[in-house]
């Protein structure tokens, strides 16, 4: 295949995914909740800010969605309750983030975590300077209000059943090149990156899946949540609940 004739099947399939795709939208249910409760200590307190993966679109009730779903592993694990809260948007990028979100960030919480990145790859935004300075100014405000901040970029697009192969092909690029700045950043901003961007098992469209093909389900959240679970150095579950 040629590099024009590449070109062409991508345009095409975006072209297609735009007119065709019908969003799951954020459902209804209280953007905050409380997981553990049956464990006799003070709640550790989580905020997430992001997009739709954040705003549990796919699901029936923002209680389904991935992060209460995580949170309720992690109270689990180091036995204590979480208070957790989200506030996310379909189609946020990580500019709506930066600054019409985590701006409103007021109390202090125990660990405040980013997920965002999917749709600046999926609205073809350079990964360039400015969106690597946006990063860093989101991970700094987080930060003043955060014992830890907790990233997750964009994650497994390319495993999205409604989408073309070719445009699949161009967005698995971006993920990963995504992911390696995104680690970098991380690392020198002081803060805990998760890396989400492969061997998640998402293939059965049966279960993973929701209607529109394009978000996960109730089921799809699970997996993704007990993924990213299992990506959480010890240490970490040692330091949340000493705090």
């Amino acid at each position: 295949m040629t590099k024009i004739s590449h070109t062409v099947k991508v345009y095409f399939q975006a072209l297609k995914a735009k007119k065709t795709i019908v969003l799951a939208q954020e459902p209804d249910g209280d953007r905050h909740g409380l997981v553990g409760e049956q464990y006799e200590a003070t709640p550790l307190t989580v905020t997430a800010f992001g997009d739709s993966m954040a705003a549990a679109c796919g699901t029936s009730d923002q209680s389904h969605g991935l992060i209460p779903q995580l949170c309720t592993l992690i109270a689990d694990r180091i036995q204590r309750p979480i208070q957790w809260k989200t506030t996310a948007k379909l189609g946020a990028t990580l500019r709506r983030v930066r600054y019409r979100q985590i701006t409103t960030l007021k109390e202090d919480q125990d660990v405040v975590i980013i997920c965002a990145g999917s749709n600046d790859i999926l609205a073809n935004r350079r990964l360039d300077d400015q969106w690597k300075r946006e990063l860093v100014e989101t991970i700094h405000m987080a930060q003043q209000h955060a014992q830890y901040v907790i990233i997750f970029p964009a994650g497994q697009l390319y495993s999205i059943p409604v989408l073309g192969k070719d445009l699949k092909m161009d967005i698995k690029k971006a993920v990963f090149q995504q992911a390696y700045e995104v680690e970098k950043i991380c690392r020198a901003e002081h803060a805990v990156y998760l890396e989400w961007t492969r061997d998640i098992p998402c293939g059965d469209k049966k279960w993973f899946w929701c209607s529109d093909c394009f978000h996960p389900s109730y089921e799809g959240y699970h997996v993704i949540a007990e993924f990213l679970f299992n990506k959480i150095h010890t240490t970490l579950f040692d330091q949340l609940s000493a705090l």
